[in-house]
């Protein structure tokens, strides 16, 4: 529909993320996995920009812990993907590259970052 009516208009993600406590949280750890990968793909699919649903939260409430701190603004594991690089820096093709992937559920993309290929699985 985008690309019949409004071609060059982008599309952002604009809230996602994944509560790490709460009624329908997970694990820190499983977040800092999780919360990567949404965004790679986002990205892969032609997704301009991808922000994260909150900063910070820690207390356990409906999606009140989906912030990469916690209440006291300590850093959640989750919070070192942001900082480094990642396909957001990337632009241009990418490919996925399944044939060098240890399983059908990891996908493996490569990127062009400026003159270097960046790997991200």
């Amino acid at each position: 529909m985008r690309d019949r009516y409004a071609p060059r208009k982008p599309i952002w993600m604009t809230e996602t993320g994944y509560d790490s406590a709460g009624p329908f949280g997970t694990t820190e750890a499983i977040q800092a996995a999780r919360l990567p990968r949404v965004v790679m793909l986002c990205l892969a699919y032609g997704i301009e920009k991808v922000f994260v649903y909150r900063e910070s939260g820690s207390t356990p409430a409906m999606h009140a812990c989906s912030g990469v701190l916690r209440d006291d603004f300590s850093r959640k594991p989750s919070m070192v993907y942001p900082g480094h690089s990642h396909p957001a820096t990337a632009r241009g093709p990418w490919r996925r590259t399944a044939d060098a992937a240890p399983g059908p559920n990891v996908w493996l993309l490569e990127w062009n970052v400026g003159d270097r290929p960046l790997l991200t699985a």
